[in-house]
């Protein structure tokens, strides 16, 4: 019984793990986050969409459907730890937008990974629900804020030339 229990432990540490998350870019720009949280890399893996969800409410031009990209048309060999995806969805006015009768960018959708590790083959789901965001600011990306210090200074810099 103890042996089987070190097994699961050793497991669970050293395995892929896909993980998703919903943040907040710039404000107003919902993105999903999709990426290998473990310490192995996940072979084979497969995403999956239930929905059409076209980014930012656009439908022409190259597709825009997520469901179209090339992440989730293959199978990826591998991806490495630490390693992942950032899909823009679109902005907070956007989520439901509806054309034609059409739902394009819905509210709730469900994404999936199914990969392998070994022996074992692993499937995660992620549902998401952007309404659960709506009013919320997210945390201050390290590069907007950087950027905010530049301008700043630049700003302080042209003051002291005059």
């Amino acid at each position: 019984m103890m042996v089987i229990e070190v097994q699961k432990q050793i497991e669970v540490q050293t395995r892929p793990i896909i993980s998703f998350n919903i943040e907040i870019h710039h404000h107003t720009i919902f993105v999903v986050r999709i990426w290998n949280n473990g310490s192995s890399p996940a072979v084979n893996l497969k995403l999956s969409i239930d929905k059409d969800f076209y980014r930012f409410g656009e439908i022409k031009g190259e597709s825009k459907n997520i469901a179209d990209m090339y992440i989730f048309k293959n199978i990826l060999p591998t991806l490495a730890p630490r390693d992942g995806f950032w899909i823009d969805l679109c902005t907070g006015p956007e989520v439901g937008k509806e054309l034609n009768g059409k739902i394009i960018t819905p509210d709730k959708f469900t994404i999936e990974a199914s990969y392998s590790y070994g022996e074992r083959k692993y499937t995660e789901h992620f549902a998401v629900d952007l309404r659960a965001y709506f009013y919320t600011s997210g945390q201050k990306r390290i590069p907007e804020q950087l950027e905010k210090i530049a301008k700043s200074l630049d700003q302080l810099a042209k003051s002291k030339q005059l």
